[in-house]
């Protein structure tokens, strides 16, 4: 289980399980009026390639900024 790198709040991993090569993304995102913080995969690479790729080259790696704590619509919540 990954654990999240320098100042990030969170990590998540997306995993492809199909046989099709998959395209992952992110957004940016701030609270308030802050200039948005954008995300990216450890793995430098959108692209997850099919399972059972060597490499684990169907695993990105996302660790979320701590800017993105409660930029959520109001009256949503996370967990």
């Amino acid at each position: 289980m990954p654990k999240p790198q320098g100042d990030a709040a969170r990590v998540v991993q997306l995993i492809n399980c199909s046989p099709q090569t998959l395209l992952g993304a992110t957004n940016a995102s701030a609270a308030g009026g802050a200039t948005p913080v954008p995300a990216f995969p450890r793995e430098n690479t959108w692209v997850m390639q099919p399972f059972g790729s060597p490499n684990n080259a169907n695993v990105l790696t996302i660790d979320i900024p701590k800017e993105w704590a409660n930029t959520g619509p109001n009256k949503s919540s996370t967990v």
